[in-house]
């Protein structure tokens, strides 16, 4: 701990102090906090569950860094972990979620549609990816509270992620081959060389806008409406709540 201090306050002085309390401590602070969630992940039975830590794969014109996949039976869990304290606060379609320590309060990107991205790019690494069950979780691993989070996907603390991941395993989809071939298939696709780290940590951007996250969330991509299920001549189709000045619509 103390060697980890010394080494913060050698960089504030010689590296920058810009540099190091917006990149380099949080980064520090989200791999402690995945190597908290690793950890715990050990826990499930090794002939159960296949886990993978710290995935990186191609996503379009960049890359998708997924911090935990758990693979089981009844498909595959996706979890995006976060190591905060303080107050968290946030809603399932909202941009951006708050943490509050005190009187500060700090705004950070919306999670869940953070994770969203992670299971579309993996949908896309093999045709039959898309038919896949995918269980999306949020995990914080730090000494949080869930003050005030509205969300209709898990949104958990550490200590309920093994119990809560068990008690979802309850399906035989898969054989313990076909869970196997979709490991391999994950690994094989994961981008190892340090360059591809490089250029993800440089080419990093949220996709939270994107209008698939959106539409999957019941979220107007033009005007941040509620989209909601509407019947119509033509039978059942989803509208924006700020119809008539929305005219956005999707299909059922």
């Amino acid at each position: 701990m103390e060697l980890a201090f010394l080494l913060i306050i050698f960089m504030v002085f010689f590296v920058g102090s810009d540099f190091v309390m917006n990149v380099v401590i949080p980064r520090m602070k989200g791999n402690f906090g995945e190597r908290r969630v690793a950890t715990k992940l050990r826990k499930l039975r090794k002939r159960d569950y296949i886990v993978l830590n710290n995935i990186l794969i191609p996503s379009g014109q960049g890359s998708s860094q997924i911090d935990h996949i758990v693979i089981c039976s009844s498909g595959v869990f996706v979890i995006e972990t976060k190591h905060y304290k303080g107050w968290i606060h946030g809603h399932q379609k909202s941009e951006n979620w708050s943490q509050t320590i005190f009187k500060h309060h700090t705004r950070f990107k919306n999670p869940i549609r953070q994770n969203w991205t992670h299971i579309f790019a993996l949908r896309k690494l093999h045709p039959n990816f898309q038919k896949l069950k995918y269980y999306p979780i949020v995990v914080f691993s730090g000494r949080a509270r869930l003050k005030n989070v509205t969300s209709e996907l898990p949104v958990l603390y550490l200590w309920q992620l093994v119990r809560y991941i068990r008690t979802e395993n309850h399906r035989n989809r898969l054989s313990p081959n076909q869970m196997l071939w979709i490991a391999e298939t994950i690994k094989s696709k994961n981008l190892k060389r340090r360059k591809d780290r490089k250029n993800h940590n440089r080419y990093v951007k949220w996709r939270t806008k994107d209008q698939k996250i959106m539409v999957h969330l019941k979220i107007c991509p033009r005007c941040q409406g509620d989209l909601l299920l509407k019947n119509g001549r033509y039978g059942n189709f989803y509208g924006c709540s700020n119809y008539p000045k929305c005219t956005y619509t999707k299909n059922y």
